[in-house]
């Protein structure tokens, strides 16, 4: 049964460890920080950077709709000014999904260590 109990120590340590992290307050940014950790950080880094980029493009197209001085140019800015913004609205949906399946994750592993003490007593 040395197998068992070794199984059973690994489990233990790692139920410790997962209590100390639950126990920490993770408000919005500890979550926006924690997917960056994650398998999917490269993916993280680069939805940032997009996210900025459009950041400045929708700022830059609704300066551009309000000085242009034709019809014609501000239909241009004001459809390019929608456009970014909703680019930018899904890279944010995006990172939201990211930042709750990190999260849940995070719960179902914790579940699993519960339900595998239990199931040992």
């Amino acid at each position: 049964m040395k197998i068992d109990e070794h199984i059973k120590r690994e489990l233990e340590n790692e139920q410790a460890q997962l209590d100390a992290m639950l126990k920490q307050e993770h408000g919005l940014f500890g979550m926006l920080a924690d997917t960056f950790k994650g398998s999917l950080r490269g993916w993280m880094i680069l939805i940032t950077a997009i996210t900025i980029a459009l950041t400045v493009l929708m700022f830059y197209s609704g300066y551009q709709f309000f000085t242009a001085s034709s019809l014609d140019d501000r239909v241009l800015w004001g459809i390019s000014f929608v456009i970014v913004l909703f680019a930018q609205a899904m890279m944010k949906l995006w990172t939201w999904m990211e930042m709750n399946r990190v999260s849940l994750l995070r719960s179902i592993k914790h579940l699993e260590l519960e339900l595998s003490q239990y199931r040992d007593k």
